[in-house]
């Protein structure tokens, strides 16, 4: 297991079974699933927002930006947009930092963002590394 498979073990998630709230590993989750939000979580999942109040999401680990975005259920009128222009979603890896939400999982594990972001990184340092030992600079 990789460290961020760890991660997403590590991570915790509640969400909402025949309803009832029940707390499970993030690595449980699945696209369908629905997460319970709340201030101080590490979201889980990717997911879109079925309904939220005063949701804000720190997604540094995403996009650098320092300070917590506003997040709305509202439908977006584009498609394809860049995550920091996704008001109605929220991202795996990130932090809520204040409200609470409904969210809907579309992507997990490897699928996520965050997934992929780290799977470029591996990728980096696989060739970095690769280029040393074959004598080059990196």
């Amino acid at each position: 297991m990789n460290t961020f498979q760890q991660q997403i073990a590590r991570m915790r998630a509640r969400v909402s079974q025949e309803g009832r709230v029940a707390t499970v590993s993030a690595s449980e989750l699945l696209p369908g699933d629905i997460v319970l939000l709340a201030a101080g979580d590490i979201v889980p999942a990717d997911c879109r927002l079925l309904n939220c109040a005063q949701l804000r999401v720190q997604e540094g680990v995403l996009t650098g930006e320092s300070g917590s975005i506003e997040k709305s259920a509202a439908a977006l009128c584009a498609e394809n947009l860049p995550i920091w222009e996704q008001w109605n979603r929220v991202f795996c890896g990130t932090r809520v930092t204040a409200g609470s939400a409904l969210g809907v999982v579309t992507a997990v594990g490897a699928c996520t963002e965050y997934g992929r972001i780290v799977a470029l990184t591996e990728a980096v340092q696989r060739v970095s590394i690769r280029s040393i030992a074959e004598g080059g600079e990196g």
